[in-house]
């Protein structure tokens, strides 16, 4: 599957324009919503976070609103939504991905339960 990124980098592309899909959202919503829907597991870097956001929107794939934010130093917060493109890049990619991520799931659960991986 090609997604133009690293494996780990494209499956957060994803999450972040499925998640802005349903609403928009500032940055600090979007990491604890990437925590919450992996049940506490993932939570990316803040770096990696924004850096995403700054590459999506120069991509044209979402786009930036000031707000007025009262317990922000600066009294403003950026708050993310997905354009039509992104719309567009996500359902051209979200289901390869979640293909992807189910035959890994498979596969793990074979190996678990000692039903595959390499037999010496």
């Amino acid at each position: 599957m090609a997604l133009g990124l690293m494996p780990q980098k494209g499956l957060l592309k994803i999450i972040v324009l499925g998640l802005l899909a349903e609403r928009p959202m500032h940055g600090y919503e979007l990491l604890k919503r990437i925590e919450e829907i992996t049940g506490g597991s993932w939570r990316p870097s803040p770096g990696s976070l924004y850096t995403l956001l700054k590459n999506l929107h120069t991509q044209g794939l979402i786009a930036t609103e000031r707000i007025e934010a009262r317990r922000v130093p600066s009294g403003m917060r950026i708050v993310y939504r997905i354009t039509s493109r992104g719309h567009a890049y996500l359902a051209a990619h979200a289901p390869r991905l979640a293909s992807l991520l189910g035959r890994i799931a498979s596969f793990l659960g074979r190996v678990h339960q000692g039903g595959g991986g390499a037999r010496a």
